[in-house]
């Protein structure tokens, strides 16, 4: 009878709750389908936003590399080519809103520009050289607390004075770059780091990177000697006259015997 009962209980109650199910969604089910549909819209928006943004970032690392390439183009590329591969490096920094590729944009613009700088079919050109620097420099204030590229620009500040020391020739090129290789070997964010070993090496050379290289004038070569036919004197031919003729040869006179020769019988 007890069992009974409780079987009668719990059928009410879930009819009770059923019921107020039903009122419930009467009274809220606008709201409720309205939030589901928010959701939904939400997340929508979000995947779109992040397919949109992953999309830009394929546009803009295309376009980096293609403004790269310069510098695989050779001797043939012209300082205004340079000059516009670089401004849409730096067009490309400024309006992205990642970090991670402003900071690969700016590293890659210093690089370039360096790179230019020290092209070997021309001489260092400043202009180039002033554009690594300011690019390397916006990479330590910006965005200093970046181990990784603020070691890179590090680096590339040290590149930057010691080219800026082949065309000046100044002391204080060499105390910049001593003071950049410092902060590699005594940061402790650098320890066991390749930036740390290069400026330990460099501090070691730092006397040898920067002397001033002084070119003498070739001496001249000493007038080569006379060869053998050149010393030799020239033979000189005395005109014989009439009166010089040789007699010719007569019965009295005997021609010279060489030697080893039999003599003529010719008088025996």
């Amino acid at each position: 009878m007890k069992a009974k009962r409780r079987q009668e209980l719990k059928t009410n109650d879930l009819a009770q709750t059923l019921q107020d199910l039903r009122e419930g969604f009467r009274q809220w089910g606008v709201y409720v389908v309205g939030v589901v549909a928010l959701i939904v819209v939400i997340t929508a928006i979000n995947a779109y936003r992040v397919q949109a943004e992953d999309d830009a970032m394929k546009r803009n690392y295309a376009s980096l590399r293609e403004a790269m390439n310069v510098d695989l183009r050779g001797a043939s590329v012209s300082d205004e080519q340079v000059r516009d591969s670089l401004a849409t490096i730096g067009t490309l920094a400024a309006d992205t809103g990642s970090e991670s590729f402003k900071l690969e944009a700016l590293l890659q613009k210093g690089a370039l520009a360096l790179a230019m700088a020290q092209d070997a079919a021309k001489d260092v050109r400043l202009e180039f050289v002033d554009i690594a620097r300011s690019t390397f420099e916006q990479i330590l204030s910006q965005h200093g607390d970046n181990t990784l590229y603020c070691g890179r620009a590090l680096c590339g500040l040290f590149q930057v004075e010691a080219c800026a020391f082949v065309v000046d020739d100044d002391s204080a090129c060499r105390d910049r770059a001593k003071g950049y290789l410092d902060r590699l070997q005594s940061e402790s964010r650098f320890n066991g780091t390749v930036y740390q070993m290069m400026a330990v090496d460099m501090l070691n050379r730092l006397d040898e990177v920067f002397t001033t290289v002084i070119l003498t004038k070739r001496p001249e070569e000493p007038p080569a000697a006379p060869t053998a036919l050149q010393a030799k004197p020239a033979m000189t031919v005395t005109p014989v006259s009439k009166d010089d003729t040789a007699e010719p040869l007569g019965a009295s006179q005997k021609p010279i015997e060489k030697e080893g020769e039999p003599a003529d019988d010719t008088d025996q």
